[in-house]
């Protein structure tokens, strides 16, 4: 742990406060813009919602890094002990995502159900007692919606950039310090 005096350390904590409300200041600024507040009618543009997601996204990891990092003294601890604390962070980061990816599959089947509870059903003019290949479309498309391939995807995806980071992680000091 570096030794710093009293005046140093109180210079850093102000120094890092400061930091931090900035990056507050700048997602709030993002946030609203967003939301269109600050120039009304942006909201109205679908795809503008990712890219003001992930800027907030990103400057909300910045500052739990940077807490982590400089208020929680991991900066100056050894490496095992801070793969301790950022390894099952990093693991409870990667769960959340995937419960997310979980519960808006949960949610399109819900509302399925709902849709093909809602249905009356008339009785068949035609042939009965077979399926014919439009009956056997939907029956697939019941058994696996292509909503599931989608939650799979996102999950291999999330899972291979978790994997990534914590290579990142073990490998590289400079993460660390």
């Amino acid at each position: 742990m570096s030794h710093k005096t009293y005046e140093e350390s109180k210079k850093a904590v102000v120094k890092g406060l400061f930091l931090l409300g900035f990056v507050t200041l700048i997602e709030v600024f993002i946030s609203l813009f967003g939301k269109g507040h600050i120039i009304p009618g942006i909201n109205d543009i679908t795809w503008l919602a990712y890219p003001v997601g992930l800027i907030i996204a990103i400057l909300s990891i910045y500052k739990a890094y940077f807490i982590i990092y400089e208020f929680m003294h991991m900066a100056y601890e050894v490496k095992g002990l801070a793969l301790t604390v950022l390894l099952p962070t990093s693991l409870l980061i990667w769960a959340l995502i995937a419960f997310f990816q979980e519960g808006t599959a949960w949610k399109a089947r819900r509302e399925f159900v709902k849709e093909k509870n809602a249905k009356t059903i008339e009785p068949s003019k035609g042939n009965q007692g077979y399926l014919d290949d439009n009956s056997l479309f939907r029956l697939q498309f019941y058994l696996c919606p292509v909503n599931q391939f989608g939650n799979l995807f996102f999950f291999w995806l999330y899972s291979v950039v978790f994997l990534l980071l914590v290579g990142i992680i073990c490998k590289q000091d400079w993460i660390i310090g």
